[in-house]
């Protein structure tokens, strides 16, 4: 990834220079956009300058004044703010709470266009979304399903490209986005959707239209990272036995929810306590970030502890032996 951005930097600069609808598109760009369309096995792909901007792009040109938006509580601060700024009536529904949902939607008149949104997986619980039930809800009201699947792209599915893949449920998702910046390890969003769909906010996304190109060398590693991810699945497999290692072994109590992603949140409640258990980690040689108020509510700080495909057996026997000492002393 290092070699192929230094060579796109070689021929292309540092910066994309404009706009994408300017002069800002680059051979990078395309290639990038085309190979992100077959990952997720959709018509066409966009790429916006980050998952935040994508999320705000997406929500904003498909909402607006006669729409309603009803979202999952704990979905990303991205599409909360997408959500406020398309100027949409927005309702939120209970986490994961289908029933709520359904209620909202049947009493939903008048309205131009309902829209669902949700994570795929939560960045704060690491749970998934009911994508099945979603979609169900979806097409019995008529309504759009926008998934954002940050925290679930090169993590879920055959070819890595997210819970909708897992599920066999790419199709009937509307639009589905994700960024480059976490299992893909580069920088910059995208949204893969229908050729009608993407056109659509080509034509009417701000954050797209308005904001400079990502830089070339920047599309040239998430290239590479692509092409990593699809011919090592090893990776991936790695990383599942990391997670599994860590979620079978269930050392702090009470204080660890159910394991079914790679992130694994350990509730503590107290935010001091929590920070404090932070700092001893640290000092142990283990970041585990504690996440506070307001990123999740008062009552709720935990430690975020992540799993990757690099972390040894030794790394994991090392958080072991720590986790109890620091939780106990």
């Amino acid at each position: 990834m290092i070699e192929a951005a230094r060579e796109a930097l070689a021929t292309q600069g540092v910066g994309a220079g404009a706009a994408r609808l300017i002069s800002g598109t680059t051979e990078f760009h395309t290639r990038l956009e085309s190979e992100l369309a077959k990952w997720m096995s959709t018509e066409r792909a966009l790429v916006f300058g980050a998952g935040y901007l994508a999320n705000l792009g997406v929500l904003t040109a498909l909402a607006g004044e006669k729409d309603l938006v009803v979202m999952d509580k704990l979905s990303h601060a991205s599409l909360i703010d997408g959500a406020r700024l398309s100027g949409a009536t927005f309702r939120v529904f209970p986490h994961k709470n289908l029933s709520r949902l359904e209620e909202i939607l049947k009493s939903a008149s008048g309205f131009r266009r309902r829209v669902i949104v949700t994570d795929a997986v939560f960045s704060m619980d690491g749970d998934r979304a009911d994508l099945e039930g979603l979609v169900s809800l979806k097409e019995r009201y008529d309504s759009l399903l926008i998934v954002d699947e940050a925290h679930a792209l090169g993590i879920f599915g055959n070819r890595g490209s997210g819970l909708s893949e897992e599920r066999g449920l790419e199709n009937p998702i509307d639009v589905r986005v994700g960024t480059l910046s976490k299992a893909l390890g580069v920088f910059g969003g995208f949204a893969a959707a229908s050729e009608t769909l993407i056109e659509s906010l080509v034509n009417f996304s701000r954050p797209f239209i308005f904001a400079t190109a990502p830089p070339p060398a920047l599309a040239a590693a998430a290239l590479k990272a692509l092409e990593i991810l699809q011919s090592e699945p090893d990776l991936r497999k790695k990383l599942w036995q990391n997670v599994k290692g860590i979620g079978d072994r269930h050392l702090w109590g009470d204080r660890q929810t159910g394991v079914c992603s790679p992130i694994i949140p350990i509730i503590i409640g107290d935010e001091k306590r929590t920070v404090e258990i932070s700092e001893r980690l640290l000092e142990k040689g283990i970041l585990i970030p504690a996440i506070r108020y307001p990123t999740v509510p008062r009552g709720k700080a935990r430690l975020r502890l992540t799993v990757s495909a690099a972390h040894t057996e030794a790394d994991l026997n090392q958080l072991f032996q720590a986790l109890p000492e620091v939780f106990n002393g």
